[in-house]
C-alpha cells in the first residue's frame, strides 16, 4: 500500500501545479488588459478598436463620453456595434464618411498599415474638425483595426488663419506687382513705397521689442520678489524689506495690467469692436478725480499739478464717463511722467463754434517739448516719440493713440495744440457739449465742496451670511475665499456651475440657502452664463455677482442680461469686491 500510495499523492500535486501556475497566467493577463485598458482610457483622443468584422471591441472613455453626449448616436457606436456598417450607411451622404469606410476595409484587409484623413464637425454653437487615424494590426490571427478622432479645431484655426495672411500677403504682392508694371517710369516714387514699407516693419519690430521690454521687466520683478519672499524662512526679511517687495510685486502686476488695458482697447478699436455710452457724467468730481489720482505722482517728482476752469461748464453732462476718465488719465499722466521741471496744468472750458457749445479741455505741461518730426507720428499706433532702446521713459507708447481713437468715437478729438522745444506742449480734448437737463454751472473747481472722488470700501469692511463662489481656478478659490471668510462671510466653493447647481439645490433643501452667489463665467462643466440662466428660470431670486477676465462694457452687459445683479472684473480688487459682496447682501437682508 505505501509503495503505490506515494506515487499517486505525486501524481495529484502534478495535477495540480499547471493548474495554479494556470490561474496565475490568467490573473497576470486580466491585470495586464485592465492596466492596458487604464492606459487608453487615460488619452484625450476618441479611441475604438474594431475586429476584422467591423464591430467594435473597446472603445475609451473619450470615445464613449463623446459619443453619449455630443453625437447623440448612444449605443450604435458603443461595444459590439457595426461601426464599419454604420459609416457604410453615412457614406450614402457624406464624402468623407466614404473615405473613412475605405480606409477601414483597407486597413481590416491588410492592403494598408495606416490611413489618415481630417473631417469636420460641427457643433450648433462652434465649428470643429477632428483627425480619424486607423492604424492595423494582427493579433491571433485576426486583424484589428485601432481608430482614434483628435479634435485638431485649435490647429485647422491656426490654419485658416495662416491661409488668410497667406491670402493677404499673396493679394498685396499682386498689388505691388501691378502698381510696379503701370507706374514703372516713377521709379522714385517706387522707392519711396518701398522705403515706407520697411519703415513700418521697423516700426513694429520696435514696437515689438518695447512691449516685449514692457512685460518681462515688471515679471522680472513679480518673479524675483516672489522667490525673495519663498527664502524668507531662510533668510528672514525685516518688516520693512517684506513691505517693500509685497509693493514691488504689486505695482509691477499694475503695470502689466495696464499694458494688456492698452492692447485691448487698442484691438478692440482697430476691430470696431469698442463701443461708448451716452449717460449722465459728472464732468466737475470727473475732473477733480484725475487730478486727485495724479497728485500723489507729480508730488512724487516735485513739480505742481494744477487744474481750473476758465469759463463755467456744466456739473453734469451727457458723455461717456469711463472712456472721458481714461482720456484724461492718459492727457495728464503722460504730462506728468515727461515732465521733469515747473507745472502741469489741466484747464476746462466752454466754446461756441458755429453755433454749437464745445467742452475743451486743455493738459500743458513744462516738459520737453517735441520737434517737428516727433509731432508728426503722435498718434500712429505702434509709434512713440522716443522709439530707442535707450529711450528715457517707459510706456507702451499706445496712450495718445487710444485716447485719439475714443475721441472721435465720442465725436470730439485729441490734438496736440501747440509745442515748443524745451517749453512744453498743449494737448486738447474737444467734444461735443451736452448738458443733464437741470445741471447746476460751475465757475472753479472746489476741492472741498464739488470734487467727488470715488472712494473704496473700509478696510475692516464685514460680511454676514453664505456665500457660494463658483470658480474653477484654485488660486482663485483660495484667494477669494480667504478675504471674504476674513470679512465674516461663511464661504463654500464649488468648482464649476454643474457642482455649484447641486450645492444651491442641496442647501435649499436642507432649509439653508445661500445669501449670495459669487459665479466666475468661463468655467468646465457648465459657465457662469449657463448656471445664472438656469437658476433665473427656476424662479432663485438670490443675489448674483459674475467675476470675469473680460473686462469690456460689452461684458458687463452680457453678465446683467444673463440675471446677474452685477459684475466684477478680474484682477479682482479687494475692498471693490467686499463691497460688492456688502451692497448685494444688505439689499437681501442678509447682513445684521
Amino acid at each position: 500500500m505505501k509503495l503505490t500510495a506515494e506515487p499517486s499523492s505525486q501524481l495529484i500535486m502534478n495535477c495540480k501545479e499547471p493548474r495554479k501556475l494556470r490561474r496565475q497566467a490568467e490573473a497576470q493577463t486580466r491585470n495586464a488588459e485592465k492596466f492596458l485598458r487604464h492606459v487608453i482610457d487615460s488619452l484625450d483622443s476618441h479611441t475604438v478598436v474594431l475586429g476584422s468584422d467591423g464591430r467594435i471591441r473597446y472603445v475609451n472613455h473619450a470615445w464613449r463620453e463623446f459619443a453619449l453626449t455630443n453625437g447623440g448616436a448612444g449605443s450604435s457606436v458603443l461595444e459590439q456595434a457595426d461601426y464599419l456598417a454604420a459609416c457604410s450607411r453615412a457614406a450614402q451622404q457624406c464624402q468623407e464618411a466614404r473615405e473613412v469606410t475605405t480606409g477601414i476595409q483597407s486597413v481590416l484587409a491588410g492592403d494598408n498599415k495606416t490611413y489618415t484623413i481630417d473631417y469636420a464637425c460641427h457643433a450648433p454653437r462652434e465649428k470643429r474638425w477632428f483627425r480619424c487615424s486607423i492604424r492595423g494590426f494582427s493579433h491571433q490571427r485576426e486583424r484589428f483595426a485601432v481608430i482614434s478622432h483628435q479634435n485638431i479645431t485649435a490647429a485647422k484655426h491656426a490654419e485658416e488663419d495662416l491661409k488668410q495672411l497667406a491670402n493677404q500677403a499673396e493679394e498685396a504682392r499682386a498689388r505691388i506687382e501691378e502698381q510696379t508694371i503701370v507706374l514703372e517710369f516713377q521709379a522714385v516714387e517706387l522707392s519711396r513705397a518701398r522705403d515706407r514699407a520697411e519703415t513700418a516693419n521697423q516700426t513694429k519690430s520696435a514696437f515689438l521689442a518695447n512691449m516685449s521690454h514692457e512685460i518681462r521687466t515688471p515679471l522680472t520683478a513679480i518673479l524675483g520678489f516672489t522667490d525673495l519672499l519663498r527664502e524668507d524662512a531662510q533668510v528672514p526679511l525685516s518688516s520693512e524689506q517684506r513691505d517693500h517687495a509685497v509693493d514691488t510685486i504689486k505695482n509691477a502686476g499694475m503695470h502689466l495690467l495696464t499694458v494688456i488695458n492698452d492692447i485691448l482697447d487698442l484691438s478692440k478699436i482697430e476691430a470696431d469692436k469698442l463701443t461708448v455710452e451716452r449717460i449722465d457724467t459728472p464732468l466737475v468730481s470727473l475732473l477733480g478725480e484725475v487730478k486727485s489720482l495724479l497728485q500723489p505722482r507729480a508730488v512724487g517728482k516735485g513739480i505742481v499739478l494744477d487744474a481750473d476752469l476758465i469759463t463755467p461748464v456744466p456739473e453734469r453732462i451727457m458723455s461717456d464717463p469711463t472712456r472721458l476718465r481714461q482720456i484724461l488719465m492718459n492727457l495728464v499722466g503722460n504730462a506728468v511722467k515727461f515732465t521733469e521741471v515747473g507745472r502741469v496744468t489741466m484747464t476746462a472750458g466752454v466754446v461756441c463754434h458755429e453755433g454749437q457749445s464745445r467742452l475743451v479741455i486743455d493738459v500743458r505741461d513744462t516738459g520737453p517739448g517735441l520737434t517737428r518730426e516727433e509731432s508728426g507720428r503722435l498718434f500712429q499706433a505702434f509709434r512713440q516719440a522716443d522709439a530707442t532702446v535707450t529711450r528715457k521713459y517707459g510706456g507702451t507708447g499706445l496712450g495718445l493713440t487710444i485716447s485719439h481713437r475714443l475721441a472721435g468715437l465720442m465725436g470730439g478729438a485729441v490734438t496736440l495744440a501747440h509745442t515748443e522745444l524745451g517749453k512744453g506742449s498743449c494737448f486738447r480734448v474737444e467734444l461735443p457739449l451736452e448738458p443733464v437737463p437741470g445741471a447746476a454751472m460751475v465757475a472753479h473747481l472746489n476741492a472741498e465742496k464739488e470734487i467727488v472722488v470715488k472712494k473704496s470700501a473700509p478696510e475692516n469692511a464685514k460680511l454676514s451670511g453664505r456665500i457660494l463662489l463658483a470658480e474653477d481656478g484654485p488660486d482663485n478659490q483660495r484667494l477669494l475665499s480667504f478675504h471674504l471668510r476674513k470679512a465674516g462671510a461663511e464661504v463654500d466653493i464649488a468648482d464649476n456651475g454643474r457642482i455649484a447647481m447641486k450645492m444651491l439645490e442641496q442647501a435649499a433643501t436642507e432649509g439653508r440657502p445661500y445669501d449670495l452667489l459669487l459665479t466666475d463665467v468661463q468655467m468646465p462643466e457648465m459657465d457662469g452664463y449657463t448656471l445664472v440662466r438656469r437658476l433665473r428660470d427656476q424662479g432663485q431670486g438670490m443675489a448674483i455677482v459674475a467675476l470675469t477676465a473680460h473686462a469690456m462694457a460689452e461684458d458687463r452687459q452680457k453678465c446683467l442680461d444673463a440675471g446677474c445683479d452685477d459684475y466684477a472684473s478680474k484682477p479682482i480688487d479687494k475692498l471693490a469686491l467686499l463691497a460688492t459682496c456688502e451692497k448685494w447682501l444688505r439689499k437681501y437682508h442678509r447682513i445684521v
